[in-house]
């Protein structure tokens, strides 16, 4: 199984430095790393990375629809509880947060009532 991470800049040199003939031992599981990758490549397309103004320029004026695939299991806190039913708040209240904590183009915290599912594909 491959994993991808994408990394800030002081992270990388640190990463680079692990030994990759010992496993990371996770729970039961022993992982080897055997690869970092730090800048964009055409055959990865999760290693990428923009500034939030680039993002928002890229943002389209007409096309309103988000496609989103969640790649690993994901819940939701809701609360004390976790759920793995992703509702608007819980994906993008998240986002919006950090957004508006790093990003210095602010988000209205009302974008989210425009958003509604209209298909889900969830399996365990």
């Amino acid at each position: 199984m491959t994993t991808y991470l994408l990394l800030p800049d002081c992270l990388i040199q640190l990463w680079q430095q692990l030994n990759f003939d010992r496993p990371w031992h996770l729970c039961p599981t022993d992982l080897y790393i055997t690869n970092i990758l730090s800048e964009p490549q055409s055959n990865q397309p999760w290693v990428n990375f923009c500034s939030y103004a680039e993002l928002f320029d890229r943002a389209s004026d007409t096309n309103r629809q988000i496609a989103f695939s969640f790649c690993t299991p994901t819940n939701f806190r809701q609360g004390v509880y976790d759920s793995a039913m992703p509702t608007r708040e819980s994906i993008f209240g998240s986002l919006a947060n950090r957004w508006n904590k790093y990003s210095e183009i602010a988000i209205e915290p009302t974008f989210t009532e425009a958003i509604f599912p209209n298909f889900f594909d969830i399996r365990t």
